[in-house]
């Protein structure tokens, strides 16, 4: 288990998250005394994906998506293209 002070947790958030993103658990600790970690979400004993995301759009901690987008629609019509004599810088 890696380790970070609060402060080099507050410096370097995306190091923690980045670890945490990758399936370790960081202890946090304040005056050289753990006061928290940080792990992964787990689902739970039955696998639940949808329970466990319905918690965490209660929670506030997920917004999910309010629309869905084919993809193909992305790519179908033509590609724009920009005047002659026109660069896109």
């Amino acid at each position: 288990m890696k380790h970070f002070t609060a402060t080099e947790a507050k410096n370097s958030l995306g190091r923690v998250l980045s670890l945490v993103k990758n399936g370790e658990t960081v202890l946090l600790t304040s005056h050289g005394k753990p006061v928290a970690t940080i792990a992964p979400i787990t689902m739970d004993a039955t696998g639940d994906e949808r329970a466990r995301l319905a918690e965490l759009v209660a929670e506030g901690f997920y917004d999910p998506p309010r629309r869905t987008i084919d993809a193909s629609d992305l790519f179908s019509g033509e590609v724009p293209r920009l005047p002659q004599g026109m660069t896109a810088e």
